[in-house]
């Protein structure tokens, strides 16, 4: 998985994907003011105590709270979106790299929009699950960690893989490359927790997951 990340980075400039990079950062950006405000209204419309002095204290912390929030959730929710700049990324990773390759099959709307949905719903229902590592903090980034590596790291690579094998072949793929996968999940996980980086996140994990789709397949 390293060497696939550093093949990533090493096409970083190629004008193809410099242009996805561009979409990739106004994307991230309108999701993290959508998070951003929807979280915000929902800590604002919750009333804690009808103490005055305890709902004051919520209201400071609140912006904190907001941070937090939207700086966790921020994956998940523009991992849902990266259906937008799969293919063109794909495709340029697959023209330099790849040409033997043939043409893909390509993702169909309909599948792409259940395996995103798929996706999306587990991994707000986990993150929520993971709020109870709060109660220990010196945990919580280590179970953000590892839950998302794994999210992060089966819906990227299952994407890639569906452009080319039908759901079924994608799983077993993914199985059996299932310790290696993860720890590419690890790296993706820690590129969506660096800030500036995380905007172009999306396009650097699509592109290492392409190359180790075409690794393994082989």
């Amino acid at each position: 998985m390293l060497t696939a990340y550093l093949r990533a980075l090493g096409q970083i400039f190629d004008p193809r994907i410099v242009r996805m990079i561009g979409w990739s950062v106004m994307l991230s950006v309108v999701v993290f003011v959508l998070l951003w405000t929807g979280v915000a209204w929902l800590q604002a419309e919750t009333q804690v105590s009808s103490w005055k002095a305890v709902e004051w204290l919520a209201d400071a912390l609140s912006g904190v709270a907001t941070i937090v929030a939207t700086f966790f959730l921020f994956p998940v929710v523009v991992s849902a979106m990266i259906g937008l700049l799969l293919e063109p990324v794909a495709r340029a990773v697959e023209d330099k790299h790849y040409p033997q390759a043939g043409a893909p099959k390509g993702l169909p709307i309909l599948a792409a929009l259940t395996a995103t949905m798929r996706f999306l719903g587990k991994a707000l229902l986990l993150n929520a699950a993971l709020l109870v590592f709060l109660l220990f903090p010196v945990a919580y980034p280590f179970a953000w960690l590892t839950a998302n590596a794994y999210l992060l790291s089966r819906e990227y690579f299952e994407l890639a893989a569906l452009r080319h094998l039908d759901a079924k072949a994608a799983r077993a793929l993914r199985k059996q490359n299932g310790i290696a996968l993860f720890f590419g999940g690890i790296v993706a996980a820690g590129l969506f927790a660096l800030p500036v980086i995380n905007l172009i996140a999306p396009v650097i994990v699509t592109m290492a997951m392409v190359h180790s789709f075409h690794r393994w397949r082989s």
